[in-house]
């Protein structure tokens, strides 16, 4: 990141950690999002393609920001 002109950088997991403290969505990919396609099979997670993952975590996305007031503020905790 620094070569490429940012003016600071963070590796690691910690860096993660601690910016997901303040963050109202983290999007992104898990370490075993395709494991169903390795002759392996995790009970709960559904066999998609890449690009059904990509529209249900837009879709995801879509939903949880318009449940953020108008007027700004923190997104809602969610519940599972």
């Amino acid at each position: 990141m620094l070569k490429a002109g940012a003016g600071e950088a963070a590796t690691g997991e910690n860096p993660v950690l601690v910016a997901c403290r303040e963050a109202d969505v983290i999007l992104g990919p898990i370490g075993i999002l395709s494991v169903n396609m390795c002759r392996t099979h995790v009970v709960g997670v559904a066999a998609l393609t890449f690009t059904d993952l990509v529209a249900a975590a837009v879709e995801e996305l879509k939903s949880v920001l318009r449940a953020v007031p108008p007027e700004g503020g923190a997104l809602p905790a969610r519940r599972e």
